[in-house]
């Protein structure tokens, strides 16, 4: 996996040298400070309250051009908490490096890699949201895809996708998902798709599963979409299943709100083979003036192991960001609830509710010329639901 990275970010380094319509580059350091107050530290049936204090340093890099566009980020979080065996001066890494690049005009070329490393695995069950123990784990991912248009109404995608997770000290999985399909624009509003998906999973087994997949997706308004993909998915453990992914979407200038919902099959840490997830998300942001905006999110999932345990998760956030003017730095607030209905801890269902709350309030600070300012000091882009997966 390493060596990969390495070689496809040789690749691109080489292209970008040989684009001359620079437009833009910038370097954006940020450091963040913030307070954490969690009445359930360590995702218990009898939660344990505590206050965590973080600091966060974060580099952000990024380069537009005609062709290129290419983002990078890392950053690290210094941790003091009331409970001793959780200060340390590393308690998350993050470092995330995205490419766009357009060989001609018809064609572009796409990278991406990501690599996680926390003290809390739960925040690493992107698709799932389920919680778990406070140990160390770590996750690496790499997206190399292309997308070629071949007529100005038809354009062919293909994509892999390969993620390793593993606990320190117990258990390590792989997941492989190649997607391959061709989509076409049938009128200015509406465009319809086909499009093949396989994923492999490897733990202590493997683990295969093949779905050939629908899509529509239609303009309602200038700036309000919703997306459909449907199919048949086969697999080796549980015979034919549905694979679903439904979204909308409305941007405007008062207010950005998506909904999503999915059924499929993914990789949780800590769980052996494939997991069976339902999950619905719906997500709004309101700027209440060009320099503030404030934000709610809520959502459940259902996950079903591959020996029918069965975990759910609720979960609802509300946030607000503040930055005062001509200030290069933010303020930033958010408030979360989590309720999780079962534990499934290496193999091991323990029944029993798990409720937690978070208050967490933070300020960024980050040089008043950057463009590429993010305000709350969180990672760019959130990923919709069984998109990757």
């Amino acid at each position: 996996m390493r060596h990969l990275i390495l070689f496809m970010l040789a690749i691109e380094l080489t292209t970008a040298q040989r684009v001359r319509a620079q437009t833009s580059k910038s370097i954006t350091p940020s450091v963040s400070f913030g307070t954490t107050y969690d009445d359930n530290l360590f995702a218990t049936v009898k939660g344990d309250a505590g206050v965590m204090t973080v600091m966060r340093p974060t580099l952000e890099a990024d380069y537009v051009s005609a062709r290129l566009n290419a983002t990078s980020l890392f950053s690290f979080d210094v941790q003091h908490s009331n409970f001793p065996a959780l200060s340390t001066l590393d308690a998350r890494r993050r470092g995330i490096v995205d490419i766009d690049y357009r060989t001609t005009p018809a064609m572009t070329l796409s990278f991406g890699a990501r690599y996680d490393r926390t003290e809390t695995p739960g925040e690493l069950n992107l698709d799932s949201g389920i919680l778990g123990p406070r140990e160390i784990a770590d996750r690496v991912e790499v997206v190399p895809s292309l997308s070629y248009r071949t007529t100005t109404r038809t354009t062919i995608n293909a994509s892999y996708n390969g993620m390793t997770e593993t606990e320190v000290g117990y258990t390590r999985g792989v997941l492989h998902v190649a997607r391959g399909g061709v989509t076409h624009q049938v009128t200015a509003h509406d465009d319809f798709g086909v499009s093949y998906l396989g994923r492999r999973f490897d733990d202590t087994a493997t683990h295969t599963s093949n779905a050939v997949l629908a899509a529509w997706g239609h303009d309602l308004a200038s700036a309000t979409r919703v997306t459909l993909q449907a199919g048949p998915r086969l697999s080796l453990d549980k015979g034919l299943a549905a694979e679903v992914v439904a979204g909308f979407t409305r941007y405007t200038n008062r207010a950005r709100l998506g909904l999503d919902y999915w059924h499929g099959e993914t990789m949780i840490l800590g769980i052996e083979g494939p997991v069976a997830v339902d999950s619905a998300t719906a997500k709004a942001t309101w700027p209440v003036s060009p320099r503030s905006e404030i934000g709610a999110q809520t959502g459940f999932t259902s996950s079903t192991t591959l020996i029918d345990q069965k975990v759910r998760v609720y979960n609802a956030v509300a946030r607000a960001a503040w930055t005062p003017r001509g200030g290069n730095y933010t303020f930033a607030a958010s408030y979360a609830a989590e309720v999780q209905q079962g534990l499934v801890l290496r193999t091991l269902f323990i029944p029993g509710q798990v409720i937690r709350h978070t208050f967490r309030a933070t300020v960024t600070i980050a040089p008043r010329s950057s463009r590429t300012f993010r305000p709350t000091g969180e990672l760019p882009g959130d990923r919709s639901q069984g998109v990757s997966q």
